[in-house]
């Protein structure tokens, strides 16, 4: 069925002449109330979203809980074979507790003739945050990710750590030109790298493109997040 879906919507895009953008997500039971509600009714472009439901191996699907590691691993495995699928081409991954406020991909389209991979930033310090960000499907950029598979296989990092970990210290011999996503791309951490709690404030840009609900536990607080940035968005766009 989901081959079907798929085949559907490349026959209307090609009808259509529309270049497709293909957009990456993963999620667990867990995460599925995050995806229904907000990621999949929020997005503005036209694009072929490839959805990949995982099993629960994090039973608390809280960040760095036991189990983690397990699924954060099947996200890369998936990107790897993402970047195979696409070669020539470019596709974003995002996790689902994210909502849009606007059309991407023009946007993003143009940061990627420049850079190889344009990822979103966790902190007010240089971390990247491997929950949303664009790439080219280069063999560099495969190469890339095979390697924060590898520091995974070794250590006892996730797939943030091991990413932030080979884009600084494994990328000398890849031809690879990445950068932050502009604060549009909102983290929840991005201007304090603080966690958040229920009834804290949120500072937000103005112009807000999107808003990843992070640096808070568990589903309920992600929830309780997402509705607070929703609330806010309107009333600045009243």
């Amino acid at each position: 069925m989901n081959f079907l879906i798929y085949f559907l919507f490349c026959i209307i895009f090609h009808i259509m002449g529309v270049e497709k953008i293909h957009i990456y997500t993963i999620y667990t039971d867990s995460h599925k109330p995050l995806f229904d509600r907000w990621f999949l009714p929020s997005i503005q472009d036209k694009c072929v979203i490839h959805v990949f439901h995982l099993p629960q191996e994090c039973p608390s699907a809280i960040f760095k809980g036991h189990g983690w590691k397990k699924t954060t691993t099947r996200k890369v495995k998936i990107i790897i074979e993402a970047i195979k699928r696409h070669k020539g081409n470019w596709f974003i991954y995002s996790d689902v507790d994210i909502q849009f406020f606007h059309p991407i991909g023009d946007d993003i389209k143009m940061m990627l003739n420049e850079y190889d991979l344009v990822i979103q930033r966790n902190s007010p310090k240089e971390v990247v945050c491997s929950g949303f960000f664009a790439c080219r499907a280069t063999d560099s950029m495969q190469l890339l990710w095979e390697r924060v598979l590898d520091y995974m296989n070794t250590t006892h990092h996730s797939d943030q750590g091991a990413l932030n970990y080979v884009l600084r210290n494994l990328l000398a011999d890849l031809d690879i030109q990445w950068k932050f996503l502009p604060e549009t791309y909102f983290s929840a951490g991005l201007f304090t790298g603080k966690q958040w709690y229920p009834n804290l404030l949120l500072k937000i840009p103005s112009n807000i493109k999107l808003h990843h609900a992070n640096s808070t536990k568990g589903i309920k607080n992600k929830i309780k997040q997402l509705a607070l940035v929703w609330k806010m968005v309107k009333r600045m766009k009243q």
